[in-house]
């Protein structure tokens, strides 16, 4: 807003067109508030003009988030939304639980349901997206995760290093990456890193990269674009893999089936109902909710079938965690000894529990296989997660 009045006050008369969705702002977190839309309207008497086509989703799923979005107070839309093509009808399924753990019945639901088309699973917290994925591979399904990695670039993930320490060896005093050096460089990657766990996702940003610079390539423009680039930027929709990601990582997104865990999901703030109808909206042609909470009870649409889930559902025998830098006491990696046997490790590798004994403690970390401290938990590791684990029962 000040933005725009100095340049208002500045230029004079000119003419601005603010663009946006207050039913999807979903970042309140980050400080975006829909009182920023509301007071340029009020302010400038701007004329306010509504996108209610949806080409997305079948006539029922836009029925049904029309639904959702009579829950959401102060918005600015007051027209419902329109599918654009009323013949594309589908399933909407609401499975009701009574108690918790839910991820287990919901994995073998995306089983049996074995849908053609592209497939997605959105989740709260990387915890369930986790469980999710390892129930998912247990049963024999191919998954790709798009979880929050908070503090991680993407300019530091080793296989995407080695190949820009590559580009660096053949730039020329311009900073110009030639087509046959490129060409080398890729074959450079997929010759060190076929076997790697982030393999096709790599190539994927590499693509997009040649996508964006077909015509001349520059170094300096692939050290921004691997800097600003997100993990989730280059996972695409597969039919052959589900993909899993939370629920603030699905926003722009779409694939032809839904399911939606909302396990002791809060419906109370009216975020979190924006939420829910961001992720409601990504389905093309069906969407399942499994959820715990009464919030749907009353909702008053022909289109939802309620199925009363009669099973039993239990805690999970044993959890995948993915470690972020502030789970690790980067300390512990300052020694030589460390260092040489980081340096020898590849993305997959699998890693044992391990412990030092110092003079008033003991630290707990992992090792190679073979033996050899590579890390060391942080405290704040220990404390939130580990301790929390142990005292569950679970053991690393």
């Amino acid at each position: 807003m000040a933005t725009c009045s100095n340049y208002n006050r500045k230029a004079g008369n000119i003419r601005v067109i603010a663009v946006g969705d207050d039913d999807q702002n979903i970042y309140g977190f980050r400080g975006s508030i829909n009182k920023n839309m509301l007071s340029f309207k009020d302010k400038y008497g701007a004329t306010e003009y509504s996108l209610i086509k949806n080409y997305r989703s079948s006539s029922y799923i836009v029925q049904f988030n029309n639904e959702l979005l009579k829950k959401i107070p102060n918005r600015l839309k007051t027209q419902a939304l329109e599918p654009v093509d009323r013949n594309l009808r589908s399933n909407i399924k609401l499975i009701r639980y009574y108690t918790s753990y839910l991820e287990k019945s919901l994995a073998e639901k995306v089983i049996k349901d074995n849908y053609n088309g592209t497939r997605a699973i959105l989740v709260r917290t990387n915890k369930q997206a986790l469980m999710l994925s390892t129930f998912l591979n247990e049963l024999g399904q191919k998954t790709r995760l798009i979880t929050g990695l908070e503090g991680f670039s993407l300019d530091n993930l080793f296989e995407l290093r080695t190949f820009t320490d590559y580009l660096k060896l053949k730039k020329n005093d311009a900073g110009l990456i030639f087509n046959n050096e490129w060409i080398e460089a890729k074959n450079n990657f997929r010759l060190k890193h076929n076997s790697s766990i982030h393999f096709d996702i790599c190539l994927e940003i590499i693509k997009q990269f040649e996508f964006n610079y077909d015509k001349q390539k520059q170094l300096v423009d692939w050290y921004e674009y691997i800097r600003e680039i997100k993990m989730e930027d280059a996972i695409n929709a597969d039919s052959n893999a589900i993909i899993i990601a939370t629920i603030h990582k699905s926003k722009g997104k779409e694939f032809d089936h839904v399911y939606l865990l909302l396990e002791d999901y809060s419906f109370i703030e009216t975020e979190s109902k924006r939420v829910l109808y961001v992720n409601c909206s990504r389905a093309k042609l069906s969407l399942q909710i499994h959820c715990n909470s009464s919030f749907f009870d009353e909702f008053n649409n022909k289109r939802l079938e309620v199925i009363k889930f009669e099973g039993i559902t239990d805690q999970p025998k044993h959890f995948e965690l993915i470690l972020g830098h502030k789970d690790i006491n980067l300390g512990s990696q300052k020694y030589i000894k460390s260092l040489d046997r980081i340096k020898t490790l590849k993305s997959g590798d699998k890693l044992k529990k391990d412990s030092i004994q110092f003079i008033d403690n003991v630290g707990i970390g992992l090792a190679k296989q073979d033996g050899g401290n590579i890390l060391l938990f942080s405290k704040n590791f220990i404390n939130k997660k580990y301790n929390t684990f142990i005292k569950e029962g679970y053991k690393l």
